[in-house]
């Protein structure tokens, strides 16, 4: 008990310093090299809020797995610094007054619904000004429902957004606003009928054959458990209120709460017929959204209808908002790889956030909205909206679309790490480079060799791959100890998008960077916005037995400001590098290599190489 609660006081004066938010903006300065399409907020934010991908996370509240885990407001809070701008909220009726917000049907702790609001309330604009979507996974009753009406907007006051009929939908007019996304009730019975039905203990979604539904999907779920694993679930199950698990209710049309719900979260069908999802998005002020597995898109994106269900996600989420969220088998709040559905056009691609050891997604995730001054909204190409968006999926999914970009990376060199690789004096380090972010046809991976016993390898390595999407394309770095015996050790990783301008100088200046120490660790496990440095897993995604070190090694956040005013010329730069080439440095300030201390820089440029954009990193 001790020890949580000294890590929870740890945690909340972490949070207290904007530890995250003061790291999030030294790796972007970092990885910009003064490139404003990082720095700033440049894109045009008055667009429809379908035309953006928003940065979004899956059952927030949890700081940890799927099933044992506490609920916390500091897991919320932490999630809005590091810039997530779509909350998740599993509300569930406490008392006959109260609700509380926990994960059903499991054995994770329970959290008051007013402590989580009040956790948005402090944190939904430290890192961004934009709005904060907060989704509802509503299972209370009509009292339920209207304590939940009450409390925001006691809480909230002016920042909670309240629709209304003809109002503009973009990120810009709701800027500063808290938006509230939830089913509601269409058609029905009325109200009052509707209350006195719960009033008897008589709820729509409680019927034999939805338990026996409810039942058959859990069993589904978890049917790749091993038997340990299903035990704890059924006693999770048995411990919960009868009403805990299964489907949500809808929010009475005429409740307090059916007033504040801005994002409709409606159920959709794909008829494969007529190739289309039914029904289909808008009409009614505020905007509708739909909620998909990520089993459910991966099905769809197969086989031989699979181009067709692909621009049929495409075509919906031109109107609407298209939510994926994780599998129900990732009860240790692992991820899957969003981009297939950012080369779908989903907006809201929902990943478990909760720190963890290895999670490749949430890197990938985390680079991406570095872009348009980490203010959580990206504004999807041109291609992926209006009548172009059906017509680009089908061919993400075909892998037949044209290469528009020659992407060419080189990886100089790289320092700075203070251990991860065992007992060796220094590790044998090599750096594997990524490309993801778009379609399958743009996924690439590079490796270069392996420098023997060194903490300052030099690669010079240069890798070239044509992109179909550059617009998409996330670039992630990872370095390993080469260790054949034990198994690789992972050393650390960062992420970044492309960068937009046609042709820049290289940056005259390398800002020295000092990272929070822990930064990444809330409750179990530990992670960081970018870096991640340490053992703990091998090359090919096992573990490789080792504890993870911590995210970001160094001083205190508060040095962070002076750090960053502190500009050195970069002392290692190779007198080679110029516009149009260049690479990725990973260079701790001198004098401080003992205390963990990094800093890098990137030098980029771009090309016109014929039709062809030629990017370089």
């Amino acid at each position: 008990m001790g020890c949580a609660c000294s890590s929870t006081s740890k945690e909340a004066k972490r949070q207290d310093r904007l530890e995250y938010v003061e790291a999030a903006k030294a790796l972007s300065v970092a990885m910009a090299s003064g490139d404003a399409s990082v720095h700033d907020v440049h894109m045009d934010m008055t667009r429809p809020i379908t035309d953006y991908y928003i940065n979004s996370s899956h059952n927030t509240y949890l700081n940890g797995d799927q099933l044992t885990s506490s609920s916390t407001p500091l897991a919320v809070s932490r999630a809005l610094q590091l810039g997530i701008r779509v909350v998740e909220l599993d509300c569930y009726d406490d008392s006959a007054s109260t609700v509380c917000v926990t994960h059903g049907g499991t054995l994770t702790s329970k959290a008051a619904f007013s402590d989580m609001v009040a956790a948005v309330k402090k944190s939904a604009f430290v890192a961004s000004s934009y709005p904060v979507i907060l989704t509802l996974e509503n299972h209370c009753k009509a009292k339920g429902q209207d304590f939940i009406a009450e409390t925001l907007r006691a809480q909230l006051g002016d920042a909670l957004h309240v629709p209304t009929a003809g109002e503009a939908f973009s990120p810009a007019a709701l800027e500063g606003k808290v938006v509230i996304r939830d089913k509601r009730r269409e058609e029905g019975p009325d109200v009052k009928a509707y209350a006195a039905r719960e009033e008897a203990g008589v709820s729509p979604t409680k019927s034999k054959q939805h338990r026996k539904s409810s039942k058959g999907e859990l069993d589904e779920t978890f049917s790749g458990l091993d038997r340990s694993a299903k035990d704890l679930v059924a006693l999770g199950q048995k411990l919960a209120a009868d009403d805990s698990g299964g489907k949500s209710e809808a929010v009475a049309l005429g409740s307090g709460l059916a007033a504040l719900i801005g994002v409709r979260n409606v159920k959709t069908k794909y008829d494969a017929a007529a190739a289309a999802f039914e029904p289909a998005a808008g009409g009614e002020s505020g905007v509708d959204s739909t909620s998909w597995s990520e089993s459910k898109v991966k099905t769809l994106a197969k086989g031989d209808n699979g181009p067709a269900a692909a621009a049929a996600i495409a075509t919906w989420c031109d109107r609407g908002l298209a939510r994926v969220y994780p599998a129900g088998h990732r009860v240790d709040s692992s991820n899957y790889d969003p981009s297939p559905c950012w080369a779908a056009g989903c907006q809201l691609v929902a990943l478990n956030c909760q720190p963890t050891a290895d999670d490749d997604a949430l890197y990938l995730n985390h680079g991406k909205f570095l872009a348009n001054g980490r203010c959580g909204y990206v504004l999807k190409p041109e291609y992926l909206r209006g009548a172009n968006a059906a017509a680009f999926a089908r061919g993400a999914v075909a892998q037949t679309l044209p290469a528009r970009a020659a992407l060419s990376v080189t990886v100089v060199g790289a320092r700075g790490w203070t251990g991860g690789w065992g007992r060796e004096k220094a590790p044998d380090v090599y750096c594997r480079v990524r490309v993801a972010g778009g379609p399958a046809q743009d996924v690439t991976n590079f490796k270069t060799p392996t420098v023997d016993n060194t903490l300052e390898p030099a690669w010079g390595a240069t890798f070239k791959t044509p992109l179909a999407a550059p617009e998409l394309a996330v670039v992630v770095f990872e370095c390993w100890d080469d260790d054949s015996l034990t198994g690789d050790d992972f050393l650390g990783v960062v992420a970044s998008v492309l960068p937009r301008t046609s042709r820049r100088e290289p940056p005259a200046a390398n800002p020295k960077i000092k990272l929070a120490k822990q930064l990444g660790r809330l409750g179990q496990g530990r992670r960081a916005f970018g870096f991640h440095t340490g053992g703990g897993r091998t090359a090919d995604g096992g573990r490789a037995g080792r504890t993870p070190r911590a995210a970001f090694a160094g001083d205190d956040a508060r040095v962070l400001a002076r750090e960053l005013r502190q500009a050195a010329p970069d002392r290692r730069a190779r007198a080679e590098d110029g516009p149009g080439r260049g690479g990725l440095h990973a260079l701790p300030p001198r004098g401080h290599e003992e205390r963990g201390v990094r800093s890098l820089s990137r030098r980029d440029g771009l090309g016109e190489t014929g039709g062809v954009k030629e990017v370089s990193l």
